[in-house]
């Protein structure tokens, strides 16, 4: 990807994760969201940022992995500041999840 600006390089490793999360490879998804998520995170992309890490705790939730819960709440922290309601419920839901697979 080296012809492509950052921005687009970013978006494709976006893309990426949600096509393997589509496709049920929720535990390589995981780790494709982190990725996008660090990406994201060094672009200042706040919006980006929040969802990629929403997919990433999403994914790990899913495979029944309590390590979900920390990318969930930074997620939810970044859509409270944005004040996206329907994103803080998503993450609400996806944490209380989480807690029931650590308890």
């Amino acid at each position: 990807m080296p012809d492509l600006l950052p921005i687009q390089q970013h978006a494709l490793a976006t893309v990426h994760a949600i096509h393997t999360e589509q496709a049920g490879d929720h535990a390589h998804a995981a780790a494709l969201y982190a990725d996008a998520a660090n990406r994201w995170e060094q672009f200042t992309a706040v919006l980006e940022h929040a969802h990629a890490l929403l997919g990433q705790g999403r994914c790990l939730t899913h495979t029944g992995d309590p390590n979900g819960g920390p990318p969930l709440r930074q997620a939810r922290a970044l859509f409270q500041k944005m004040r996206a309601r329907p994103r803080i419920q998503e993450c609400d839901t996806l944490i209380a999840q989480t807690a029931r697979l650590s308890s």
